[in-house]
């Protein structure tokens, strides 16, 4: 029995000891990762690295010339040497040239609310025992953070860490002097990402059509004599109502609906139908999703943008064509704008996926009206006839088969080229007034 007990105490003890070795060897393992990770290493660019600068955009106010650029994903990681996208960081590069005796202050949270600091950036990416590599990410990210002070008769630049847009890129540049303000707005797109609209040679459109330019009364008769509704690939069908009409500068467009927040669309490829697909299934929003092609004036849309809720399954969204005619020298863009309430597979779309719309395609186009009056960026609201009153009882079908009503009535909105308050917007109706 001594015997017996003698060789169990032996084997536990063994087997305590070989515990004790597994666990100091666990200790070394994790001081050795530690020891590698305090010597990780840091290589972001050179100072003169600056992708940027290819891309830059520039406006003058006064004494101030300000000009911005978005770097891509790949560009954000070579010269921060961190995946800062991750994070849904987006760095947008800011150069401030001051040429007045008075000293300015930057205003980052006019351009982006929810901007990051610089400490709170390197912060996300700080390793374990690694307090030298993480001392250097935190000094490098404050050395190219944008000052906030820009002095008298001086240049600075650097770069304000704003969250991640992977469309259009909205931003003011706000500078505030003694009893002065200065205020700059840029729309940019994210580089590495390709979007419907730019696939459209705007210029080459109509480059050997002449094109009549119209006045507004003029305007009206050529509005009421457009297609009821887009169609598809071979120019037939009924899709859905062409319901809205925008005249404007080309700069004031695209910041109009910038200014609320509405989203460019993708280009639909082949990889991007398995992207669709899978949003679909597990419920995920994706800000620029591709939207189906639809025809008018020959050819499909020229621009498509959206508002996505949490859910890929529902947005607001609209497809606008470039007129072959102007009016007092402005653009004309036609559309049609609906509401996705959900998804459905159906074999009439790309993918056999498609969204379901509203069938009140009117809330759609009224509320682009407000969204309007409340961004001021309209001088003038009317509607004009055109699309053909379908009622609730008997409503038409798009070119999915999702049944729609309407008053057939078409919105146009004049654009401002200043911002207009709400006190100061014409109301009008084309529908009702007599021509003149």
């Amino acid at each position: 029995m001594q015997s017996q007990r003698s060789t169990r105490f032996v084997i536990e003890r063994a087997g305590r000891s070989a515990f004790t070795r597994g666990l100091v060897r666990a200790a070394i393992c994790a001081a050795v990762a530690g020891l590698a990770a305090g010597c990780a290493s840091f290589r972001p660019a050179p100072v003169d690295y600056q992708p940027q600068l290819e891309r830059a955009q520039s406006q003058t106010n006064g004494p101030i010339v300000a000009s911005v650029a978005v770097l891509s994903q790949r560009e954000t990681t070579r010269m921060f040497d961190l995946p800062l996208h991750k994070q849904h960081i987006q760095p947008i590069w800011l150069r401030l040239e001051n040429t007045h005796t008075n000293a300015y202050w930057f205003l980052p949270a006019s351009l982006d609310p929810n901007y990051f600091s610089s400490a709170e950036v390197a912060y996300m990416f700080r390793k374990t025992w690694a307090g030298n590599r993480n001392r250097r990410v935190a000094d490098f990210m404050e050395s190219r953070s944008m000052p906030l002070v820009l002095p008298p008769q001086s240049t600075r630049e650097g770069f304000v860490f704003s969250t991640l847009d992977r469309g259009a890129k909205h931003m003011w540049v706000e500078l505030l002097g003694e009893m002065d303000f200065r205020r700059f707005e840029f729309l940019t797109t994210a580089p590495e990402r390709r979007f419907d609209f730019q696939r459209v040679d705007f210029e080459a459109l109509y480059a050997t059509t002449a094109i009549p330019d119209y006045s507004r009364q003029e305007l009206r008769a050529v509005l009421e004599s457009l297609p009821q509704a887009v169609g598809d690939r071979q120019g037939g069908g009924s899709g859905d109502p062409v319901n809205l009409v925008v005249v404007g500068n080309e700069g004031e467009i695209g910041l109009a609906f910038a200014r609320q927040g509405w989203d460019i669309t993708e280009v639909l490829t082949f990889g991007n139908v398995f992207k669709l697909i899978g949003s679909f299934l597990f419920n995920r929003t994706w800000e620029n999703s591709p939207v189906s092609s639809l025809y008018l004036f020959g050819r499909r849309q020229d621009l498509a943008l959206q508002k996505a809720r949490t859910t890929i399954h529902e947005r607001n969204h609209l497809r606008l064509w470039l007129a072959p005619f102007t009016c007092e020298g402005q653009v004309v863009l036609v559309g049609q704008i609906s509401r996705d309430i959900g998804l459905r597979f159906t074999f009439k779309a790309p993918g056999w996926v498609t969204h379901k719309i509203d069938p009140d395609v009117d809330e759609a186009r009224d509320y682009l009206a407000q969204e309007m009056v409340s961004s001021g960026s309209v001088e003038t609201i009317t509607r004009v006839g055109g699309v053909g009153k379908v009622s609730r009882e008997e409503p038409q079908r798009n070119l999915t088969g999702d049944p729609y009503f309407t008053d057939g009535k078409r919105l146009v909105l004049f654009l401002s080229s200043e911002t207009m308050p709400i006190s100061r917007i014409h109301l009008e109706d084309w529908t009702t007034a007599p021509r003149e």
